[in-house]
């Protein structure tokens, strides 16, 4: 009995250890901005759909396969601004295209890109989107 027990025990921390806390439902700010320019992304609730915020509104979709992440552009804005604040859109949008896998650590959601360059977001909120 003890051993069956102890069996159980051990597997439930097991798997619990191997839960990913799931991003779906989250809003996250780049926390390194180039710029000064808030950038946020956000994880659709239902769908896997993403969107955010640069200098231009953006979305498209994701898929997930244990860490690994593709994010798939869909579009965006066309609004112009400062040459700075453009080039450092372009250059997020890049990295973007470049992500590879993901983790998270507490409030914080990390993407990391195929150079093994990492993007540092914060969670700043809950997509209440049911539909």
């Amino acid at each position: 009995m003890k051993k069956h027990l102890f069996a159980l025990v051990l597997s439930t921390v097991a798997l619990t250890g191997c839960h990913q806390p799931s991003i779906k439902g989250n809003v996250y700010t780049l926390s390194t901005s180039p710029q000064g320019m808030p950038i946020t992304l956000t994880f659709d609730n239902v769908e896997n759909k993403y969107y955010g915020k640069a200098l231009n509104n953006y979305f498209g979709t994701y898929e997930i396969n244990g860490n690994k992440i593709t994010l798939n552009a869909g579009g965006m804005t066309q609004m112009a601004g400062a040459p700075a604040e453009m080039e450092a859109e372009h250059a997020y949008f890049k990295d973007l295209s470049n992500v590879e896998r993901f983790k998270i650590a507490e409030k914080y959601l990390i993407l990391i890109l195929k150079n093994d360059k990492e993007l540092l977001f914060q969670k700043t909120g809950q997509n209440t989107n049911t539909q």
